[in-house]
């Protein structure tokens, strides 16, 4: 193993486990689970000298109405909640094509496209088990250094894998961090520790086959899956913005739970050594003393619930336009529910979607070749030329009557594949031209 390699692969670990897009996918999955910088607030002030102090005594309200969360579910659910169609006429190749993009493999591209959202890039790794069947499972991006050989990020020369392992010696515990290098030679095996990589072993093959033969793909085995083509995540628009909603919602709470700032007392010949005192027997008793010319007067403060609420509502609505998302609770589907109406507040999320497709596509290309080449080397097949394709069915509200009218109306003009491929109701295309006589 060459010097200047290893040094090189120290040197980028050290950087990453630092960096900036590292702290930025760690932050976006904490807000996805719900841990927002507002679960830490606190409630300051400035004292006589002019230094910031927290305010103890006082209520302080750590509210989360995590919209992000929301966001990320409805865009993942609008592309990927539905099952995917596999559009092959080579019925054979389709129905593995089929199998492999199943129910059960479509929870793998949905935590893909979460975390390509929340981190901007997922990276999924397609290996043959030990019955010869092609499988795929995802890295965890927070743990992964791509090296690309392109600009555009396409073409994947390396990725390098951190895997932290907890080990016992007796009953200490301690963490081990195993690190895999992926080319197009095959995978290395580091162990990292104190910032030095120690070569464990090398593979010069990808993965063995169940005779023990040694297979190698003829690329780097790594898909990467982006949200956007720049690879930014959502949270660099969302944060902000969520974080504004947060904080509104905790200092409404708090002014509608603390009752003495929805009033100022105005004390006359209070009977008493200090105001401490006098809230504490204000609220221990419900009367205070006061002096034989004293009183107490108040001012009241109004604390006006509509204005946090149009401010709450305009925050959320940025926030969905900024992340390009729909309203659910839109009042256009209330007075006029027609399919303009529809359409219109699903335009910015439609947009999104078509962008996100366009990776996805990409990405299941590269699992259909995949496919081509395990079944070609182990000797099921030669569809290398055979012309394949995933769709996805977005999570739509559509007048299914509607849809399904038009396709009848243009049964002269269209082929049975299409209109089938296109009905609402079918997730098989070749099993229902089979069932119509039509295969």
């Amino acid at each position: 193993m060459r010097k200047d390699y290893i040094e090189m692969l120290e040197a980028e670990i050290g950087s990453f486990l630092v960096s900036d897009r590292r702290r930025e996918m760690a932050e976006a999955r904490r807000y996805y689970a719900g841990d927002h910088d507002a679960v830490r607030r606190m409630r300051t002030a400035v004292d006589r000298d002019g230094r910031i102090v927290t305010l103890d005594k006082l209520p302080c309200a750590r509210i989360v109405d995590n919209q992000y969360c929301r966001l990320v579910d409805q865009k993942v659910n609008y592309s990927l909640g539905r099952p995917l169609t596999v559009d092959c006429e080579d019925r054979e190749f389709a129905s593995y094509l089929t199998a492999l993009f199943a129910r059960k493999s479509q929870r793998l591209w949905r935590r893909a496209a979460t975390d390509a959202i929340n981190c901007g890039v997922s990276f999924l790794h397609p290996y043959l088990d030990g019955n010869g069947e092609l499988r795929i499972c995802g890295f965890d991006p927070y743990y992964c250094i791509p090296f690309f050989s392109n600009a555009a990020r396409t073409e994947l020369d390396m990725l390098v894998r951190l895997c932290p392992t907890e080990v016992y010696t007796g009953r200490r515990r301690d963490v081990l961090t195993r690190v895999f290098a992926y080319t197009k030679e095959g995978v290395d095996e580091f162990e990292y520790k104190g910032g030095g990589l120690l070569h464990k072993g090398g593979e010069g093959c990808h993965f063995y086959d169940k005779d023990g033969g040694r297979w190698r793909w003829d690329r780097t085995p790594v898909i990467p899956l982006y949200y956007s083509p720049d690879g930014v995540p959502m949270i660099r628009r969302a944060k902000c913005l969520q974080d504004a909603i947060n904080e509104l919602m905790s200092d409404f709470c708090d002014c509608m739970t603390e009752n003495g700032r929805s009033s100022v007392l105005v004390l006359k010949d209070f009977d008493g050594e200090d105001l401490g005192e006098f809230r504490r027997n204000l609220a221990v008793y419900g009367a205070v003393k006061v002096g034989s010319e004293g009183g107490v007067d108040t001012l009241e403060v109004e604390v006006n619930a509509d204005n946090y609420d149009s401010l709450k509502s305009m925050l959320t609505e940025a926030l969905t336009e900024c992340c390009r998302g729909f309203d659910a609770h839109d009042g256009r589907l209330g007075s006029n529910p027609n399919r303009m109406n529809v359409l219109a507040m699903y335009s910015d999320i439609d947009l999104d979607a078509n962008g996100f497709e366009v990776e996805l596509s990409a990405a299941f290309d590269e699992v259909i070749a995949y496919a081509r080449s395990a079944l070609y080397y182990t000797g099921r097949g030669d569809y290398r030329r055979t012309p394949a394709r995933v769709i996805c069915n977005r999570d739509l509200l559509i007048n299914e009557s509607d849809v399904i009218s038009s396709l009848v109306k243009s049964k002269d003009i269209v082929s049975p594949r299409t209109l089938v491929l296109q009905h609402p109701l079918v997730d098989d295309v070749n099993g229902e031209l089979d069932k119509l006589g039509l295969s």
